[in-house]
């Protein structure tokens, strides 16, 4: 779904914005979403699927 957003907002907000702007914005979007899956999403490398299952049913 962001890749979607991504692709049919990129040239709208190129031709009002401008190239560095429209960059930066989408560059700040991308560290939201890295602390968001940092901080949010439970590592399960390693792990069984029945570890896996245990660890989401407690979130």
């Amino acid at each position: 779904m962001a890749n979607f957003f991504t692709t049919a907002l990129f040239p709208v907000m190129n031709q009002y914005f401008g190239m560095p702007v429209t960059f930066l914005i989408h560059g700040v979007i991308c560290l939201v979403y890295f602390f968001f899956v940092k901080t949010s999403v439970p590592e399960t490398k390693g792990k069984s699927l029945e570890e896996i299952e245990k660890l989401l049913q407690k979130g």
